[in-house]
């Protein structure tokens, strides 16, 4: 059997990879909302500005080998950042339960990272970024046009659900609006069932309300 094909490697491979891109979620989510540079700075300790070592990038291992502190200047470093390399761990076992090996495995575990990240910057700071949100819903979209017979959402039942998605909280923002004289609900969480509807279709919207 080839190596490519293997299922135990197929299922593998996401779970290997999971904790890798928990540590880069954990960056985003600190620096998204900031505004710093997320794809091109170094990874380096808030306090001191020491730049990470090989040992302190392995994920949860390098914070419980540092004692949850940066080896420069002692400064302690958030227990966020190994939760949520376990938390990305989680969701491709999940995934990994629930979908059949191949690269659709990979795509619903992207979407979960995605939205985990959503989820903590969305609980730290009452923010969802249009630079998570759009290419989401972009990315239903395409995996509606280009998935073919290996994804169960045709381009119709895609392209639906985004606008119903959308407009149904736009038009619960706006009544929220009238009624009570000020903003309830924001763009971001309209673009976010937008997305969702995108990866689901329409008839997936009320189940994921």
């Amino acid at each position: 059997m080839a190596f490519s094909s293997n299922p135990t490697v197929l299922i593998a491979a996401p779970l290997v990879a999971a904790p890798f891109v928990g540590s880069f979620v954990a960056t985003l989510v600190w620096r998204l909302p900031r505004g710093k540079p997320v794809l091109w700075a170094r990874s380096a300790c808030p306090r001191c500005g020491t730049t990470l070592g090989p040992v302190d990038l392995i994920p949860v291992f390098g914070w419980l080998l540092r004692r949850g502190h940066c080896r420069a200047c002692a400064a302690p470093i958030a227990v966020a950042y190994p939760l949520t390399e376990l938390a990305a761990l989680a969701v491709a076992g999940w995934a990994a339960w629930a979908i059949a090996p191949g690269w659709p495995l990979w795509v619903v575990c992207g979407l979960g990272w995605a939205l985990l990240a959503l989820g903590l910057i969305d609980a730290r700071h009452f923010l969802l970024p249009d630079a998570l949100t759009l290419p989401l819903l972009g990315a239903g979209g395409v995996l509606a046009l280009a998935g073919g017979r290996a994804w169960p959402i045709a381009p119709v039942d895609a392209a639906l659900g985004a606008g119903f998605g959308y407009l149904a909280l736009m038009a619960v923002g706006f009544l929220y609006r009238r009624l009570r004289g000020r903003e309830g609900l924001g763009q971001g969480d309209a673009k976010l069932l937008a997305a969702a509807g995108a990866w689901t279709g329409w008839i997936g919207l009320p189940s994921v309300v």
